[in-house]
């Protein structure tokens, strides 16, 4: 049996939530992590038209800390949800069908 679960770096869940907080959390992981990767040299340019415009711009911030090698942190990633309720149950119980049919 494969991995269903992706994995991903404390840096690419920094990068999601960054992108979470500029508009983008209708997007896959991969894709959000994408679009961060494809602006990373004009980042703070993004910040004026960002959805949270606050959060996007402290995970900026984080971002530029872990430049500077700082990985101590206390940013909270938040992380969307497509059905919470269901997710959680298929944790619980351990069902692979249910975890796979709701993300």
């Amino acid at each position: 049996m494969s991995n269903l679960i992706t994995e991903f770096t404390p840096f690419e869940y920094l990068l999601i939530a960054a992108a979470n907080a500029y508009g983008k959390d209708k997007l896959l992981f991969e894709e959000r992590i994408q679009f961060m990767k494809e602006n990373g040299r004009n980042l703070a340019r993004l910040v004026e038209t960002a959805d949270d415009k606050p959060l996007f711009t402290r995970a900026l911030i984080e971002l530029e800390n872990i430049q500077k090698g700082n990985l101590s942190s206390g940013f909270m990633s938040g992380l969307d949800g497509t059905a919470s309720g269901l997710q959680m149950l298929a944790c619980m119980s351990g069902c692979i069908r249910t975890a796979t049919n709701v993300g």
